[in-house]
């Protein structure tokens, strides 16, 4: 005999807006951070002695490693998203993996993928271009 479950996972989806107000709330931090860097940097060396490649690769790696690390931890999302209130998980509402938010984070590097945040107003489930590929919601957290 097969049981057919007749259970739907029902959430409370993040606002397009709401979301957009944490992405900038974390891209100030980002800003600030590695402009901190920068200066740090430009005070031991001109960026033309560095190797300039090396740098651009450090510029990508800081908001990445900041985007993975923070959504797959305990508070399952940003500064900005912990601040607003919302969350991201998986698409039955779990914590996400590292390896996850790491392939969710790749298109927010890619300021030709932010148009992807106007998906979240053409999706059912407020869902984002990174969302999609990484099979992610972003919901109101109620704790």
């Amino acid at each position: 005999m097969t049981h057919i479950s007749t259970y739907s996972l029902s959430f409370d989806y993040a606002e397009p807006i709401r979301r957009v107000a944490a992405f900038l709330i974390d891209f100030g931090i980002i800003f600030v951070g590695l402009s901190g860097l920068a200066v740090l940097l430009d005070a031991r060396q001109s960026l033309e002695e560095m190797d300039t490649a090396y740098y651009y690769v450090f510029q990508m790696m800081i908001p990445w490693f900041y985007y993975a690390g923070m959504e797959s931890s305990v508070k399952q999302g940003t500064l900005g998203k912990i601040a607003l209130k919302i969350k991201v998980t998986d698409l039955e509402g779990r914590p996400i993996s590292f390896g996850r938010a790491a392939v969710r984070a790749i298109p927010k590097l890619i300021p030709l993928f932010w148009i992807g945040f106007l998906a979240t107003v053409a999706t059912p489930r407020s869902q984002a271009f990174h969302d999609l590929i990484a099979r992610t919601l972003v919901i109101k957290d109620m704790e």
